[in-house]
């Protein structure tokens, strides 16, 4: 883990996993900010992603570096390439595989280093089940895919200085999908980092993936494109830092809807969001932290409906940070956002959240987070109330087998967003040789809203993986 201290990891760990949602929001699922439901079209990827370097501490944003479960209460955008589904939505576990590393060179003196260059390419097959009731019918479909995902990486340390880069892009194969290929997740990303001086870096991706219906959602055909990128500086100044966040999103769907259904209206979800975080803190000690955001966003839909849901909103959260051991460290905050929408109603939300997180030796780590939201609006309708629990634990065994869970609750009592959500994943990555890894995971999720009805999905994946 080069030169990162465990105390500095533990801060960065939960300031990124409890920050800016979506990148955009300093909360998440908003008051009035609808979460219109995506086609569930699965990107199988139940196992880890060869990792990339670390990010810096405090990075203000959620990448797939630390690959927490993700709440659908905080809408965080989807890295890995999971399941796009409107019950899923949950991160898989990111837990190192044998041959990954970290992709960060060991230091051999001053002025010397060793890179690091890690070549892969995953081969998978994955199952998976949607049921979706509405109050009186059940529709059951079921969708068989095959994934091959390319991976490159770069690392070197050279004077105590992290270089690091990654690229990565998915090729998926639905048998008896109209159309069969879809190109899943493209990514690529860099990074420069002084453990507990400077950081900066920067992301992009892309996300094309077609579905029909045999897709699990039977109400739809057509295509979902997702165009995202992210950048972000950091500089510590002694005791204080301060970070930059800058985001862009574009989604894009190209559907025509089947019979009578209206699940997925494109005015609905066709839409672009840019985003801009500024976070400040203050280390007391090395085991004492504390820090401020602000937050911008601004979201703008393609067809402009009446009336217009095109929104801005601003955001504060304060909190502080403390580590009890080199093993485990906590983290509580409290957040203000204010959220405008054009049609003229404007809404406030009060919320807060906490985390554990531990990292013991034998490789083992997890946390355990909740966060609650509430909010009031000028439209009553948009008047919102809700909790969410998440936890996830990894452990290595005998140094070449990787046990990964992670579960999540959301319950929203009233609101846009009434109803509760359950998902939960179980992962194996076994490494066979020095070159050749095993993996297999399960996935499950299940959801409710204020409409009759449900929807549930479960489904499993099995691959190999190759690499240097």
């Amino acid at each position: 883990m080069s030169e990162l201290k465990f105390s500095n990891l533990v801060k960065l760990i939960l300031v990124a996993t409890v920050s800016i949602g979506s990148l955009v929001y300093v909360s998440g699922a908003v008051a009035g900010d609808i979460t219109y439901p995506e086609p569930p079209v699965v990107t199988p990827n139940p196992y880890p992603v060869p990792a990339t370097p670390l990010p810096p501490i405090a990075m203000p944003v959620q990448t797939q570096y630390q690959g927490q479960v993700q709440n659908q209460v905080q809408n965080q955008l989807q890295y890995q390439g999971q399941t796009q589904g409107q019950f899923q939505g949950q991160g898989q576990l990111q837990g190192q595989g044998q041959f990954q590393g970290q992709g960060q060179g060991q230091s051999q003196g001053q002025g010397q280093s060793q890179a690091k260059f890690t070549v892969a390419v995953d081969v998978s097959g994955s199952y998976n089940i949607v049921e979706i009731n509405d109050g009186v019918t059940t529709t059951k479909s079921t969708q068989k895919l095959i994934e091959l995902r390319p991976y490159l990486s770069y690392g070197t340390l050279v004077n105590d200085i992290e270089f690091g880069g990654a690229v990565m892009t998915s090729l998926i194969y639905e048998l008896g999908g109209t159309p069969e290929y879809s190109l899943g997740r493209t990514e690529a990303d860099f990074l420069v980092k002084k453990a507990g001086d400077f950081a900066l870096g920067a992301k992009a991706g892309y996300n094309r993936l077609n579905f029909s219906s045999t897709s699990p959602d039977p109400a739809e055909l057509g295509s979902y494109t997702e165009l995202d990128a992210s950048a972000f500086v950091e500089k510590r100044f002694g005791q204080f830092g301060v970070s930059v966040t800058g985001s862009y999103v574009q989604d894009i769907h190209d559907g025509t809807l089947q019979g009578n259904a209206t699940t997925f209206s494109e005015a609905d979800r066709d839409k672009r969001e840019l985003g801009a975080a500024l976070r400040l803190n203050y280390h007391f000690d090395e085991a004492i932290s504390i820090f401020a955001e602000g937050s911008y966003g601004n979201k703008r839909y393609v067809v402009v409906a009446v009336p217009s849901r095109n929104q801005t909103e601003y955001g504060l959260r304060l909190g502080g940070t403390y580590n009890f051991s080199a093993e485990i460290a906590a983290e509580i905050a409290g957040q203000y956002a204010y959220h405008q929408v054009e049609c003229g109603c404007t809404t406030q939300l009060f919320g807060g959240d906490a985390k554990l997180v531990a990292a013991f030796g034998g490789g083992f780590s997890g946390y355990i987070s909740a966060n609650a939201e509430y909010a009031t609006s000028t439209d009553a309708a948009l008047n919102s109330k809700g909790f969410g629990v998440a936890a996830e634990a990894s452990v290595l065994v005998a140094n070449s087998i990787q046990l990964s869970a992670g579960a999540a609750y959301d319950m929203a009592f009233y609101g846009p967003n009434e109803g509760n959500s359950i998902s939960a994943n179980a992962d194996v990555r076994v490494g066979v040789t020095e070159n050749i890894d095993i993996f297999a995971g399960v996935n499950y999720g299940y959801k409710t809203t204020a409409n009759p009805g449900w929807a549930r999905n479960y489904g499993a994946t099995v691959g190999v993986s190759l690499h240097n």
